[in-house]
């Protein structure tokens, strides 16, 4: 019998509450900063805190940053990204931790001296260009990303990504690539990888939304979505004029995913490198590739192609039957990016606000004598 459960979680918050906040705003009173480099400038080596405010106008604030200190850098007004027109460069240093907040930056953000216990985390930011953060532990959290991503190790959870690329670390950290949407634009060819090298990486529910015309002279191409973990993913491809794969690196799970062909006109969709399936469906026009031993369900289905998000048929209260994998409504779970408890309609349409709780992680069950604890990562301003 399932129970009402009332815990008290203890909140895990970015807040130094002995550092200091230091201002930025235009023609602020005499104390504050009139720009952010300065600020940065001023900073302590460890743990102090930026908050900017709006210039006037919603005119952008214009500044390339150079971090290469412990801070906070985030949004003074809760609902409103600070517009920055610049590039952000992070140099990297054994336990630097640095938190980006709130940001609308036109530019993008690179990493120097690269350096996996170097910790960036990125919540509510809107980023134009590319983020290159190769051997950096990156979280990032309700944000969006217009061009590439390239990161090595840490948590990419409920974002709107347009390209993601992780290479292999040889730090032996985890890594999870969680209820995100990402969306990959045409003419690009065998280049969105995601290694499972020296890294355990979980792939869970996220939407995949492949869109691909290789070039003219090619017979098609594969992508890698590697991982030792591959859970309640839906991936579909709606169109482009040549075959694709999808190598999934012989998962230890593969479980209540979904494999969607829009098309009999799109070129053609085929799941590789795969020895396990469990409640896994695809649509009919969908085929194998080097595929040992599996019969993923063959199922007559509807998604929307914009949202991936099932309006019929099998996969339905189709996943795993095992209560851990239930909808959020306590009835069996639906295979694909919206069922189970990490749910897209969690994520999804994202916060504006950055003042919130951003992710939770609690056991998937608890017997009468345990302990039920909840860990929650979370930022006040």
């Amino acid at each position: 019998m399932r129970r009402a459960i009332c815990a008290v979680m203890l909140i895990t918050a970015t807040l130094n509450l002995k550092a200091a906040d230091l201002i930025v705003q235009e023609n602020g009173a005499t104390g504050t900063y009139s720009s952010i480099d300065s600020a940065l400038t001023a900073a302590a080596p460890n743990g102090d805190r930026i908050i900017i405010y709006p210039r006037s106008n919603d005119n952008y604030w214009e500044e390339d940053l150079l971090i290469s200190k412990s801070i906070e850098i985030i949004s003074a007004v809760d609902k409103k990204k600070i517009e920055l027109k610049g590039n952000i460069m992070v140099f990297a240093s054994n336990g630097r931790k640095i938190l980006l907040a709130g940001l609308y930056l036109d530019g993008g953000i690179n990493g120097s001296n690269s350096n996996w216990k170097t910790e960036i985390t990125i919540i509510n930011c809107h980023i134009r260009e590319d983020v290159n953060l190769y051997d950096f532990h990156l979280n990032m959290y309700n944000s969006i990303v217009d061009n590439e991503l390239y990161f090595t190790g840490g948590n990419i959870i409920g974002n709107e990504l347009h390209y993601l690329s992780r290479k292999g670390s040889t730090h032996g950290d985890t890594t999870t690539i969680m209820s995100n949407k990402i969306y990959l634009p045409d003419l690009v060819y065998n280049s969105y990888d995601i290694s499972k090298a020296n890294s355990y990486v979980k792939i869970i529910n996220n939407f995949f939304k492949f869109y691909y015309n290789f070039p003219s002279s090619s017979g098609g191409g594969y992508h890698k979505l590697e991982s030792h973990e591959f859970i309640n993913n839906t991936i579909i491809r709606t169109g482009g004029n040549k075959s694709l794969e999808i190598r999934l690196g012989y998962p230890k799970i593969h479980r209540n995913n979904i494999y969607y062909r829009s098309s009999y006109n799109t070129g053609g969709l085929n799941i590789g490198y795969l020895n396990k399936t469990d409640h896994d469906y695809k649509s009919s026009n969908v085929g194998y590739l080097n595929a040992v031993g599996v019969s993923l369900i063959n199922a007559s289905f509807s998604i929307n192609t914009i949202s991936g998000k099932l309006n019929s048929g099998p996969p339905k209260d189709g996943a795993n039957p095992s209560y851990i994998y239930y909808d959020l409504d306590l009835t069996r779970g639906d295979a694909g990016c919206y069922g189970g408890s990490y749910t897209l309609d969690n994520y999804f349409p994202l916060s504006e606000g950055h003042s919130r709780v951003i992710s939770i992680n609690s056991p998937d069950n608890i017997t009468n004598s345990q302990t039920f604890s909840v860990e929650a990562l979370g930022i006040d301003r």
